[in-house]
């Protein structure tokens, strides 16, 4: 376990769990297995921001746990990490079309000004951090879907959305800044998307599978186990794509 405990300092379990739907969310669209370029594309980017985040974390905010600390003690590694991340994800650039790479550059774009507003303290009631990490994360997972146009593919990216989100909130919540009714708000929305998606889609409802495990993890810790310690069991639930993913190939 306690070498579960450092990938979950290194942000290796988040990052796991991105790949986890991004290969879903692939399936859905092409039904086939996703190309290893993009993953390792998502893994490198989905990484290097989760690391920058906590550098910046650790320069401007107090650390308050353990993952903060081990971060700050292992500057050095981090940064050279977060180099080699970004020489093999512009290798790997050069191998997707021009369209991707637009849409790349794009959500690049999104993470600069996610930074810079992070640094220079921007974030307000109006404009979240939380909201644009979630968004951030999302378009990634989504990033080689630019010819997506089932609707029922929409759907399960809001879904996915509002269950990021959600995770974000609730451990601030947990963390003390409280939002109770922010996060019911995301329960019932999440709730009322699915409910929606049986209607219009009933023969697709088992891609939602997923959604329904990595949320109803955060919802037992919401209001059952409310402690940080159970966010490495949160991380752990958005690999739950892997169980859909693995019967659908079989």
């Amino acid at each position: 376990m306690k070498f579960y405990k450092y990938i979950h300092f290194l942000s290796l379990d988040v990052c796991m769990g991105a790949l986890c739907y991004q290969s879903l969310f692939y399936f859905f669209q092409n039904g086939s297995i996703i190309p290893f370029r993009f993953q390792i594309l998502l893994f490198c980017a989905i990484w290097m921001i989760y690391l920058i985040d906590r550098l910046i974390d650790v320069r401007i905010a107090l650390i308050r746990d353990e993952r903060h600390q081990f971060i700050f003690n292992h500057q050095f590694w981090v940064v050279l990490i977060c180099i080699v991340l970004s020489t093999i994800g512009l290798y790997y650039v050069f191998q997707i079309n021009q369209e991707q790479l637009a849409e790349g550059f794009s959500i690049l774009l999104m993470m600069g000004v996610y930074w810079w507003a992070w640094i220079k303290k921007w974030f307000t009631v109006w404009l979240s951090k939380d909201l644009l990490t979630a968004l951030i994360y999302v378009l990634g997972v989504l990033f080689p879907f630019s010819n997506a146009n089932h609707p029922a593919f929409f759907a399960l990216g809001i879904l996915l959305f509002l269950t990021v989100f959600h995770h974000l909130k609730l451990f601030l919540h947990v963390n003390g800044k409280k939002c109770e009714t922010f996060l019911r708000l995301l329960e019932v929305l999440f709730l009322v998307g699915n409910l929606l998606f049986y209607v219009f889609y009933p023969t697709l409802i088992h891609f939602c599978i997923p959604l329904w495990i990595t949320l109803g993890v955060q919802v037992i810790i919401h209001y059952f186990y409310p402690s940080e310690r159970l966010r490495i069991w949160a991380e752990l639930a958005y690999w739950s794509p892997l169980f859909v993913y693995i019967y659908e190939l079989f």
